[in-house]
């Protein structure tokens, strides 16, 4: 997102964001409301694959002991498939952390997973055990890769559309 300063009138209208530089560009589809989390995108291909070295460089650095999905309802809207980066190969060797660096993370190709998807609407849903077989293992597959319990899943827009797990002993 541009700075105040270097704000031009192009960047922002209502709807749409800034397409001026390829860095805007890659943002435009977390503008537009389809799922992303800062950490979890790698930005070559923002709205479609989730960046699990990300995550782990995320979990590295804060600690985490548990985490939260946030918008899984929206997962189905990429296809048959939900693309997941496992890791990157950078100057042939797989590194399952993502770089320290900007300039590392561009040299960076994704080595892609593909889970699939599922069809049934899950913005009722509260209990994970209700949950599309497809939409359990894509969490529990996260929680394998990251090594970190999921605890809240979001299913849908409204506050009230959340399932609560319990955190593991």
């Amino acid at each position: 997102m541009c700075s105040p300063r270097e704000r031009k009138a192009s960047c922002w209208t209502s709807t749409t964001a800034c397409t001026h530089s390829p860095r805007h560009r890659a943002l435009l589809p977390r503008a537009k409301g389809s799922a992303s989390q800062t950490t979890e995108f790698h930005e070559s291909s923002a709205s479609q694959s989730l960046d699990i070295p990300g995550i782990r460089r995320a979990q590295m650095i804060n600690g985490d002991t548990e985490m939260a999905v946030t918008k899984l309802d929206l997962v189905p809207r990429y296809g048959e498939n939900a693309r997941i980066c496992l890791s990157y190969e950078r100057k042939r060797s797989a590194i399952d952390i993502a770089p320290d660096a900007g300039y590392k993370l561009e040299q960076c190709t994704p080595i892609y997973a593909d889970l699939p998807t599922w069809s049934e609407v899950m913005s009722d849903t509260r209990d994970f055990e209700d949950l599309p077989k497809e939409a359990q293992h894509y969490v529990e597959f996260i929680e394998q890769q990251t090594g970190v319990p999921i605890t809240t899943i979001g299913v849908g827009p409204d506050r009230e559309q959340v399932i609560k797990r319990p955190k593991p002993v």
